[in-house]
């Protein structure tokens, strides 16, 4: 009797935790953040005065296709084109006409060119890094997920979205491309996957000239992968390292292109016609420090002294958190390559330049603070405060006040 009592008794099963869908951070939270910063820009453009005149901008290219800045549909589109954003335009319009442009590498324009026969050119600019930007989102969601757990996963694309400066994202620039160059390097190089993340490494280097250090990422990973084999007994297969050859071959290409149609000679040079020049990063910062007690000079405000002491603060954490917990060498090695350019580099009369624009391809910079920002109460602050900055940057962005 008490076996046949015992036998009818069922097993329980384990309860299987609900796994978050990772398109509700890809692509629901992405268009709901354009759609919702779109109405605080549309607002800044049509209730608050430009610092500046866009007339004065809009005339230097020509816009064409679908829809103009006389379009009334423009303020969907017009906020977001600003400061760079005209210069990649015209690259795309009439190609490298002056030296001025070499600064800009080639990739977004190029895609701004083949788009905008079918969209019109502005609004294929802005639509490129919002996709581009939303396949960064999911490449960096299943890195961290694989290398970490879902919930740092869930943090880090927390952190990419709402982070002060996310507004490049959506804007004309070339930030959302290169990341997804940068993460695409990383994803592929660590799934072995060495095409790919060769020409993800390509993405990267043609799309921001600081993006060819995503090449550094993937020869790393290729060394530390031989000294796996090697430590394994198995065959090294030197045909990996055939993978460096696509973003380097690109990278020259490009340099003997604007050398032939410029004749510029390496991104210093074209640096160097905006102001660009390597400096003491000490004496920056101490110059930077002198701007917010005494008053910035012409050029630019309070608000980019306060933005770059901010990312200042953001490339030291980051360097230093890499090293501290359990990030693999690559992280470091991509850390510090991208630490020291950011904080060697100035430019014009702003120390370190649009610094906090800048560190959106310190990549482990948003893992660090998904990793730091355990406790959900520390985490939820930190978000509405980042959300709050990035609101007000956008509309100082689209009067023309911040870059």
């Amino acid at each position: 009797m008490a076996d046949s009592a015992d036998s009818s008794v069922r097993p329980i099963r384990p309860i299987r935790p609900v796994r978050t869908s990772p398109l509700l951070y890809i692509v629901v939270l992405p268009l709901l953040e354009r759609l919702l910063l779109g109405v605080v820009a549309a607002l800044a453009q049509g209730y608050i005065p430009d610092r500046l005149d866009p007339a004065a901008y809009t005339q230097t290219v020509t816009l064409r296709g679908l829809l103009s800045p006389k379009s009334p549909l423009w303020k969907l589109v017009g906020p977001w084109i600003r400061w760079d954003s005209f210069w990649y335009l015209g690259i795309a319009t009439g190609g490298y006409t002056e030296k001025a442009q070499a600064v800009f590498s080639p990739l977004y324009p190029a895609a701004i060119h083949l788009l905008g026969s079918l969209t019109g050119q502005p609004t294929a600019a802005v639509a490129i890094s919002l996709l581009a930007f939303m396949g960064a989102l999911l490449l960096a969601w299943r890195l961290v997920e694989e290398q970490w757990d879902e919930s740092v996963a869930k943090r880090t694309v927390l952190v990419m979205l709402l982070f002060p400066a996310a507004f490049y994202f959506y804007s004309g620039y070339a930030e959302s491309l290169a990341l997804l160059g940068i993460v695409g390097t990383f994803y592929s190089a660590k799934k072995g996957q060495w095409i790919w993340a060769g020409l993800a490494a390509t993405v990267a280097t043609l799309s921001r000239p600081v993006g060819v250090i995503a090449v550094l990422v993937l020869a790393s990973e290729l060394v530390f992968q031989a000294q796996a084999d090697r430590r394994a007994g198995r065959k090294v297969q030197l045909l990996q390292f055939a993978s460096l050859f696509i973003p380097v071959a690109a990278y020259l290409a490009e340099t003997l292109y604007l050398y032939q149609r410029l004749h510029i000679l390496g991104i210093a040079q074209a640096e160097s016609l905006w102001g660009g020049h390597i400096a003491n990063p000490a004496a920056t910062t101490g110059a930077l420090l002198s701007a917010m007690l005494h008053g910035p000079t012409a050029g630019f405000t309070e608000v980019q002294i306060v933005a770059n002491l901010f990312a200042l603060a953001l490339i030291l954490v980051t360097t230093v958190t890499v090293f501290l917990q359990d990030f693999p060498p690559t992280y470091r090695l991509f850390t510090l390559a991208m630490a020291a350019v950011l904080l060697l580099q100035t430019s014009g009369s702003l120390p370190f330049g649009s610094e906090l624009r800048y560190t959106l391809l310190l990549f482990p910079m948003y893992i660090v603070l998904a990793r730091l920002l355990k406790r959900p109460r520390g985490f939820t602050a930190f978000m509405e405060l980042s959300a709050c900055l990035l609101c007000f940057l956008l509309v100082e962005f689209v009067r023309f006040q911040y870059f």
